[in-house]
């Protein structure tokens, strides 16, 4: 798949107490899909991940994916630090009809990875896919 287009990063939406609010989370992929973007982002780095817990994570996937206009791309923050919880998240996205997965290096690596460290971050990378394509993901 080539994407083209401008793919929008949606923010994640919280109450007042830190509870996800997925009816506004609903509301925005409705109103955006109305856009010209090309496709949606559920769960990049400015859709604050990390604030979610695992049962949040699929809600939120979730509620995006039933939202969001057939026709436009979508594509989901899929990482976690281990290959097993990335490859999971990124089959829920599948299963959910998501078009792409974003996957980022885990945060036990710096951002200037060298020598022994970037074999790691490249064996990281390489088991991912390899287990991918062995789950028919890509």
């Amino acid at each position: 798949m080539l994407l083209e287009g401008l793919q929008l990063p949606l923010t994640t939406p919280f109450y007042p107490d830190g509870r996800l609010n997925l009816p506004k989370l609903e509301h925005n992929a409705a109103r955006y899909s109305k856009t010209l973007v090309a496709g949606l982002v559920a769960l990049s780095d400015s859709g604050e991940p990390t604030m979610l817990s695992e049962e949040e994570t699929r809600q939120a996937l979730r509620s995006v994916a039933d939202s969001a206009a057939t026709e436009k791309v979508l594509m989901a923050g899929a990482s976690r630090d281990s290959v097993a919880g990335t490859l999971d998240l990124a089959e829920t996205a599948a299963k959910l009809g998501y078009d792409a997965v974003l996957v980022k290096q885990p945060s036990i690596f710096s951002a200037g990875v060298r020598g022994k460290r970037a074999r790691e971050l490249l064996t990281y990378f390489r088991r991912w896919r390899s287990l991918c394509v062995a789950c028919g993901a890509l």
